[in-house]
């Protein structure tokens, strides 16, 4: 057998990286035994054991004739992610290079005299004929598929895992690793008696396969992972959160065998949640509570739970409501003791988040007896003369009054404060005694605690407001009105600013240019520049080219070719519009003629293209319209071509006045042959000649279809 070299070896590595960590665990005695044996496919297999100090693999390398590498397989997870040569195979391969060297085992390598295939697709090959052997073998064995069974373990830190395999008598896995490299390699073992199995997924029945992937993915990911350090014979396999949402999600409606601390019981895995009881004991001056026998199971974001034959995987409102509570109850089987001072907290928070998956027994009586009343805060808004805004606070509870900053009695609930104090706290942070909080705001916080803090304030608390605040405080917003109407063949448009203060409008459509939140008017008030009625008026400003000096004259005179865009515009606005019926009849005709289909002449229609037919309709429109129009085509895009068409329309429509095309002098002539050429029906007079000559043609225009000069 030819020596198979180093070079070769880090040919064959997956990087240089891989090859050098390698050597390196050559070098560090990771190699611990291997052995040669001939191959029914293969001149030579070696088999080697390549232990790190926190994991061992086995390593299978064959060698064909010509002493190439023909198959190389690890069990490790680096290996089974991209079928490359990892660091254990390269350890491997240099331990036999120097064994080889040492035992004086080199032969000349022999010549292929044609080239060969390369060892990629070689080992590719190999592995595909592999694969198919041993499904075949397994097919024509005849035996019935074995079952895969999970038993969940419960007894440690977290939950694990352990596996049977077998026909009418399980076998457990002692070894996960070993399993999974079985598996690999496509292994024939044999468990006991009554069981020799070919590792491969067609040899478990077909209800087992799904869960056999699972083992498989979970062992390499968990046992073989990066920073895990397993031990040699591991038959369980730890799930982590995320490993028992799957396992769940996968044995999910099944009945499976659990191991818990007080023994063995058959339990089904079930999508839902358990109501709980909580039993209640009066003790002394305060209760006992006692909490079912629900086992809370893992430490995940969702809460599985334990209860009565059946385990649960609960939602996310379940984990959030009853998570604390479930936890706390099991590890205190005799009960939790409240004091008299807590309940009310306990009643009115923690009870009522509980309330809609529990049933309370015993003396509930106790715990309805320290349910605090209702909470009714009160709130005074002022403004002092330095400036200075106070809130003077008050919490009632059914006829009590509670401070702010005084000292809590036992009747207060302080979840249900909670929510006020957070709005006050996060904008209050001076202090007049143990009732009235203050601050001094800057604009840009007073108009935020005006937006923000103010409407959660009132939805929380009875919210009284000074006049020193209102007259400080938000403006509303103004009712803005326009009409519209035909007044002389000009569009006429009046603007109501209703209580708005012309002089305002500036600043107000400068604010919305800038993008600014709010604008302050001259009364001290802040105008949201929010409001949607105010932002129409700015954009339909800034589209019309109007300025703030227009829209404050109360009206406004437009262009009539203005009227569908103004039409168009204003549909899009929220404001307040009035359309007199003259504009509406011309808004109503210029709509219809922008989607009317104007047909090109019938003898133009092989000739004009798609977007000369376009120029043309939309010449047509304007036409309807008596609006102008200027195409903009580049030059010989037929411009000339599409004029020409409108023309000869109007003619046959029954149009007599001539249409008159001014032009440059030059082209003059080239816009008779256009029209000869492509409307041959349009006679074409063209005033050219010495003065005498041009009075002489046009006393004559009447008679011809089109004037060009």
């Amino acid at each position: 057998m030819a020596l198979y070299s180093l070079k070769k070896i880090s040919l064959l590595a997956e990087n240089r990286q891989t090859y050098l960590r390698g050597v390196g665990g050559y070098n560090a005695g990771w190699v611990k035994g291997m052995s040669v044996t001939p191959d029914q496919l293969y001149a030579q297999r070696v088999t080697a054991r390549v232990e790190e100090p926190s994991a061992g693999y086995q390593v299978d390398v064959a060698f064909d004739a010509s002493g190439e590498v023909g198959r190389a397989t690890c069990g490790c997870s680096r290996y089974r992610a991209n079928h490359r040569a990892c660091k254990h195979i390269v350890a491997a391969l240099v331990y036999k290079y120097y064994q080889d060297m040492t035992q004086g085992q080199e032969t000349p390598v022999v010549t292929a005299a044609t080239a060969t295939t390369s060892p990629a697709i070689q080992m590719m090959l190999d592995r595909y004929l592999s694969a198919q052997r041993i499904r075949m073998t397994v097919a024509e064995n005849g035996q019935p598929g074995v079952t895969l069974t999970p038993l969940l373990h419960l007894t440690g830190s977290r939950p694990t895992l352990t596996f049977t395999v077998g026909r009418e008598k399980p076998y457990q896995i002692k070894n996960l690793q070993r399993f999974a490299s079985w598996m690999e390699q496509g292994e024939t073992v044999e468990y006991g008696r009554e069981l020799t199995l070919i590792h491969h997924r067609h040899s478990f029945v077909a209800e087992s396969r799904p869960l056999l992937n699972f083992l498989l993915t979970e062992v390499a990911d968990t046992l073989a992972g990066p920073g895990v350090i397993p031990t040699a014979g591991v038959g369980e396999l730890p799930l982590t959160a995320g490993g028992f949402d799957r396992f769940f999600t996968l044995m999910q409606g099944q009945t499976i065998t659990l191991f818990a601390p007080d023994g063995e019981r058959r339990v089904t895995l079930t999508e839902g949640y358990p109501t709980l009881s909580v039993t209640v004991e009066r003790e002394g001056d305060g209760v006992r509570l006692f909490g079912d026998e629900a086992v809370p199971v893992g430490s995940g974001r969702i809460l599985y739970l334990l209860y009565r034959g059946k385990l649960y995987r609960t939602g996310s409102d379940y984990t959030r409501r009853m998570g604390d509570w479930v936890r706390t109850a099991h590890r205190f089987r005799k009960g939790v003791f409240l004091s008299a001072d807590r309940l009310p907290q306990f009643c009115s928070g923690v009870l009522t988040t509980m309330r809609p998956y529990v049933n309370i027994l015993g003396d509930a009586a106790a715990l309805d007896s320290h349910t605090p009343p209702e909470l009714e805060t009160e709130i005074l808004l002022d403004r002092l003369p330095d400036g200075l805004i106070t809130a003077q606070v008050g919490f009632g509870y059914g006829g009590r009054m509670a401070s702010y900053d005084g000292t809590p009695e036992g009747w207060q609930n302080p979840l249900a404060e909670l929510p006020v104090r957070l709005v006050l706290d996060n904008y209050f942070t001076g202090r007049l005694g143990e009732d009235t909080l203050t601050a001094r705001f800057g604009e840009e916080e007073w108009y935020d605690f005006l937006t923000r803090g103010l409407p959660r304030l009132e939805q929380l608390a009875r919210v009284t407001i000074s006049t020193a605040v209102q007259r400080s405080g938000l403006a509303p917003a103004p009712v803005v009105s326009l009409g519209v109407s035909l007044v002389d063949d000009l569009i006429e448009m009046t603007v109501d600013l209703g209580d708005l203060d012309p002089a305002e409008l500036a600043g107000i459509l400068s604010g919305y240019r800038e993008s600014r939140p709010y604008h302050r008017l001259r009364d001290g008030r802040l105008l949201a520049l929010t409001d949607g009625r105010l932002a129409d008026l700015a954009e339909l400003a800034e589209g019309m080219g109007l300025s703030a000096k227009d829209l404050t004259k109360g009206k406004v005179q437009l262009p009539r070719y203005r009227a569908l865009y103004l039409d168009g515009a204003l549909r899009r606005q929220g404001l307040a519009i009035q359309r007199e019926r003259l504009f509406q009849q011309l808004v109503d005709r210029h709509r219809r003629a922008t989607e009317a289909k104007y047909e090109v002449p019938e003898t133009l229609q092989p000739v004009l293209r798609g977007y000369q037919r376009a120029g043309y309709r939309w010449l047509r429109a304007m036409e309807e319209m008596g609006f102008g129009g200027i195409l903009a085509d580049d030059m010989g895009l037929g411009k000339t071509l599409q004029m020409i068409a409108l023309i000869l329309a109007a003619k046959q429509r029954g149009i007599t006045a001539p249409s008159l095309v001014v032009c440059p002098t030059s082209v003059v002539l080239g816009w008779e042959r256009e029209i000869s050429r492509f409307a041959p029906e349009l006679s074409v007079i063209c005033i050219i000649g010495d003065a005498a000559e041009r009075r002489r043609r046009l006393e004559m225009v009447g008679d011809y279809d089109v004037v060009v000069t």
